[in-house]
């Protein structure tokens, strides 16, 4: 049942509509949205605020590439495939921890 912009729903219909509900809600459409089981509200759901919303161009999400100008995380130069744990007899001293 709608009431302007608001939505009370049953949790076997929201599963249903779960994708269409949540769009509604991201575009504003919906204010609120109350999710019930036996009659109970079980769940509250609002929109994001708007700046969440935002898009960068592409429209991809406003936080998509923050990454782009940090450091990397792993040295460029790392070989992936040059590494690994040595055994226990080819390093003096180092003993085995499973036995």
């Amino acid at each position: 049942m709608i009431h302007d912009r608001e939505l009370v729903i049953s949790a076997s219909d929201f599963k249903a509509q779960c994708l269409d509900i949540m769009s509604r809600l991201a575009a504003h459409t919906l204010t609120r949205v109350t999710v019930t089981k036996r009659g109970k509200p079980v769940a509250v759901m609002g929109p994001p605020p708007k700046d969440v919303v935002e898009e960068a161009p592409g429209g991809y999400p406003a936080w998509w590439g923050c990454m782009r100008d940090a450091p990397p995380l792993v040295p460029t130069d790392f070989d992936w495939k040059g590494w690994t744990m040595p055994e226990p007899d080819a390093v003096p001293g180092l003993s085995d921890p499973f036995h």
